[in-house]
Parts: structure tokens; C-alpha cells; sequence
């Protein structure tokens, strides 16, 4: 059986993709490098990363040989391969601002890029215009959303 490497910008897009895209097979690696997810397709497609954003998560002290009886063992050096070319994340938190230009404004704090993620397309949209200054501003001008902490810009909103 032949394990294919399958890239997504999000882990939403990935576990919906998993659903209909008859050429990813159960057993694939799933990679969302954006989120730190490492993933196996499957009915329920899983993280066997730490971060699983939208894919369901593995239990502690399982292994791709261990769960299901083995039926992902052969996963397992293409996902570990695929683990070890993501980039290090830094530890701690997220912090991400809205403001928009009749003042308006919120603030949170995030553990997980993917909540940091939708948390900003809700207010600038998943397609706003990223600067190279840092932040991201909405399709109609009004709004704009900076982050400080664990992630950059770019990990909120990853290039096509």
C-alpha cells in the first residue's frame, strides 16, 4: 500500500476534503503545516500531533501501530517524516486584536492557532489582505487584525 502526503492550508479544509476526495485514501498523511497538524485520512480523520485543530485527536498513549489494531502502521514513517519537517512553534500564548475605523475593537487570547484562526476570519474574513507589516486588513477597508505571541500573521492566514 502505497501512503500519499496530502498538503491543506487549515485542518477544517482537510477533514472536509477527507470526505469526498476519492483520491485520499484511509491511511494517508494529512499535513497542515500552518497549524503544526500532522494528520492520518480516515472515516474520522486524526492528528497524531499534539494540536489537532478541526481533526479529531489521538489519545494519549497511542501509537498509528497501536490504534485500531495496527491498521495504521504503515502511516507511521510518512507522518513521523512529516513531523519532523515542521517548523517549531513557540510556546505560550496567542494574542490577537480587531480594531476597525469607527473604533470598535476586541481582544483574546488563544492556545491553539486554529481558535486564533477563526477567530480573526470572523472579523477580517479568510481572504483580507496581508501586509507585510504584520497584520491583515478586511476585503472593504474596515477592519484590521494584528497578533502578538505564538504565531504570526501569516499563521492566521497562510498563502494559497
Amino acid at each position: 500500500m502505497t501512503i500519499k502526503v496530502h498538503k491543506f492550508k487549515s485542518t477544517g479544509e482537510a477533514y472536509d476534503t477527507c470526505m469526498w476526495n476519492e483520491e485520499i485514501k484511509s491511511g494517508d498523511v494529512l499535513v497542515i503545516a500552518s497549524e503544526g497538524v500532522v494528520g492520518i485520512a480516515y472515516a474520522w480523520p486524526f492528528a497524531v500531533t499534539e494540536e489537532y485543530g478541526d481533526l479529531h485527536g489521538m489519545e494519549p498513549g497511542y501509537t498509528l501501530a497501536t490504534m485500531f489494531g495496527g491498521k495504521f502502521a504503515a502511516s507511521e514513517p510518512t507522518a513521523l517524516a512529516e513531523i519532523a519537517k515542521l517548523k517549531p512553534r513557540k510556546a505560550g500564548p496567542i494574542r490577537v486584536r480587531y480594531e476597525a475605523v469607527d473604533g470598535a475593537g476586541a481582544v483574546k487570547t488563544f492556545k491553539t492557532i486554529a481558535a486564533a484562526r477563526r477567530f480573526a476570519h470572523y472579523y477580517v474574513g479568510a481572504n483580507a489582505e496581508v501586509s507585510t507589516m504584520g497584520y491583515a486588513v478586511s476585503s472593504d477597508g474596515v477592519g484590521k487584525v494584528t497578533v502578538s505571541g505564538a504565531a504570526t500573521i501569516t499563521d492566521l492566514f497562510p498563502a494559497e
